[in-house]
């Protein structure tokens, strides 16, 4: 799989689920839409979050991912079109990619694999003076785009 293909192959619906680490779990779904741009995916989540405690709550997230050549990057949601980078993804082989962010003193390592069109998982490796956990989310397509 080339990052074009891959790229291509977001666009759709996908089921989320998340482990944070030993805080507690994510359950929700993820979408791809088209931009104004091809090269542009939108990307919003919908996800109840929930400790092992059992207390829940509703949440998302947005950001947006571009194609440039040959490389995927993702960046934060803007109103105002100022765009911000969260990231690169650097392929190392055709199925998986990492990428880094750094939030402050706190570094999030990502890693992708791709194990097929419609199934990629991603797992962020947290670490900072206060954070040291995993957080790991496997993506399931329900619906093309």
């Amino acid at each position: 799989m080339t990052p074009e293909q891959i790229f291509k192959s977001l666009s759709g619906k996908w089921s989320l689920n998340r482990v944070l680490g030993a805080y507690g779990e994510i359950k929700g779904f993820a979408t791809f839409s088209e931009s104004r741009d091809i090269n542009i995916l939108d990307y919003r989540e919908d996800f109840n979050i929930s400790n092992f405690n059992q207390n829940s709550m509703h949440s998302y997230k947005e950001y947006e991912y571009h194609l440039f050549e040959s490389k995927i990057v993702k960046y934060f949601k803007s109103e105002n079109d100022q765009r911000q980078v969260f990231y690169e993804l650097k392929f190392l082989r055709n199925d998986f990619a990492v990428a880094k962010h750094m939030c402050n003193l706190d570094s999030y390592d990502a890693e992708y694999k791709f194990s097929s069109l419609g199934n990629f998982k991603l797992k962020y490796s947290v670490k900072g003076p206060h954070k040291d956990y995993i957080i790991e989310t496997e993506f399931t397509k329900i619906l093309a785009g």
